[in-house]
C-alpha cells in the first residue's frame, strides 16, 4: 500500500468532510518506516525536514506538533517528496535549501551540496585569514588578503567565510 494509504488506515482520530484526519505524527511514522525500509542514512531526519518543508515550519515545529491535522493537499505534497527521496534525490535539493555553517542557501541539482566537513575547510580559511591579518605588520601597498572559491556551485564557502570575517571572526 502507498504511504498516503496506510498514513489514513493509521490515523483515525476523528474525520473532517468523510476523510480521516492525518497528523503529523502519522506521517512521520510511515515516512520513517518507509526511508528505514530503503536503507536511508537518517531516515526520521529526512522525514522531520521534508514535513516541515511542505507545511511551511521548521523541523522544530514538526516535532513540537505532533497531533497538528495535515491538509490533503500538504499530505499530497509530502507523498510527492517522500517518493523522491525513496528515489534518491537528496534532501537538500528536494527542499531547495541546505544550511551550512549557520546559514542557509538556496541550491538545486546545479550545484553540489555542501557538505558538513566543508565547515572545517571554511574553519581554516578564517583562521588563515586572520593570522595574515593579525600577525606581522604589512608593507605598504601590499594587496588586500583576497579567499576565492573557485568551482564555487552555491557560493558556500566563500560567503560563510565572508560572514564570519564580517562578524570579526
Amino acid at each position: 500500500r502507498s504511504c498516503a494509504a496506510r498514513a489514513r488506515s493509521t490515523s483515525w482520530s476523528g474525520s473532517r468532510v468523510g476523510r480521516p484526519v492525518v497528523t503529523v505524527s502519522t506521517l512521520l511514522e510511515v515516512a520513517t518506516r518507509e526511508l528505514e525500509g530503503r536503507g536511508a542514512p537518517s531516515p526520521r531526519l529526512d522525514a522531520e525536514l521534508l514535513l516541515g518543508h511542505v507545511l511551511g515550519v521548521e523541523r522544530t515545529g514538526v516535532i513540537a506538533h505532533p497531533d497538528a491535522p495535515v491538509s490533503t493537499g500538504q499530505e499530497a505534497a509530502f507523498r510527492t517528496l517522500l517518493v523522491r527521496r525513496l528515489a534518491g534525490v537528496p534532501v537538500a535539493y528536494l527542499r531547495g535549501l541546505r544550511e551550512f555553517h549557520g546559514l542557509a542557501f538556496a541550491i538545486d541539482d546545479r550545484v553540489l551540496i555542501p557538505r558538513p566537513e566543508t565547515e572545517l575547510l571554511v574553519d581554516l580559511a578564517v583562521e588563515r585569514v586572520r593570522t595574515i591579518l593579525t600577525g606581522a605588520p604589512r608593507p605598504p601597498g601590499t594587496a588586500p588578503v583576497r579567499v576565492w572559491d573557485v568551482g564555487t556551485g552555491s557560493g558556500a564557502i566563500a560567503v560563510a567565510v565572508a560572514v564570519i570575517r564580517r562578524k570579526g571572526g
